[in-house]
């Protein structure tokens, strides 16, 4: 293991150890992720084969934010968090073992399954994960940081991304 990947496990805590099948997709999407795809309207560094446009991704992201906002205020914090998040589509993303559509490592950091079924829908709900962060303060890399509000708010977001 790296040992900026070390620092990082340290960082996250306990609660959100990142295992080594998980350390070595990582490793792996950042040797091989080339330059980003530009998403129109956001700095977000969006890397590998990205699901959709860039339009239509710059439009999940905006509705994303917009409805954020409307529903619990803060939305200037996440877009600027949006902003400065990195989005890495990579193939075959497991943790502990398992395969998993989507994690979210930091308020900065995003993976993204490639062989998700729905990738929109894993996207916003990773979305989710980094604003709940931002604006809590706190790690939001479990669910149990959502409140009942947060959860319906995915439900009622996720219709758009089909």
């Amino acid at each position: 293991m790296t040992p900026g990947i070390i620092v990082l496990a340290a960082t996250l805590g306990a609660s959100a150890l990142v295992t080594s099948a998980l350390v070595g997709a990582v490793l792996w999407a950042l040797r091989r992720r080339g330059a980003p795809t530009p998403v129109p309207g956001f700095a977000t560094r969006v890397y590998g084969a990205v699901p959709t446009s860039p339009e239509v991704y710059g439009r999940l992201l905006e509705e994303f934010v917009g409805e954020w906002d409307k529903r619990f205020g803060g939305g200037d914090e996440v877009r600027r968090a949006i902003d400065r998040l990195s989005i890495h589509h990579i193939r075959d993303l497991k943790h502990r073992g398992e395969t998993v559509w989507g994690v979210t490592l930091s308020p900065s950091t995003v993976y993204v399954n490639t062989g998700a079924p729905r990738p929109l829908r894993v996207i916003q709900h990773e979305l989710l994960h980094v604003a709940t962060w931002v604006t809590s303060g706190r790690d939001a890399t479990d669910h149990g940081a959502w409140t009942p509000e947060q959860r319906r708010f995915l439900g009622e977001l996720t219709k758009w991304g089909e």
